[in-house]
């Protein structure tokens, strides 16, 4: 899969992680659906880390 992100859209996938996880803790929400909120945001959070683990930056191609 060719996915072009950018910093700002791994910071964009943190935001939402962030905000899912405290929509899960909210006491009104089943479990059922507080387990799929948490299961977004963690994988939103992985998207986030392969992001930063392998983006290519200018410093990168200095090196080449």
């Amino acid at each position: 899969m060719n996915i072009a992100r950018t910093d700002h859209h791994a910071d964009q996938m943190l935001a939402v992680a962030e905000n899912l996880r405290m929509q899960a803790l909210s006491l009104l929400v089943p479990e059922p659906m507080a387990e799929r909120l948490r299961s977004k945001a963690e994988h939103l959070e992985k998207l986030a880390a392969q992001h930063r683990a392998t983006r290519i930056t200018l410093e990168d191609e200095d090196d080449e």
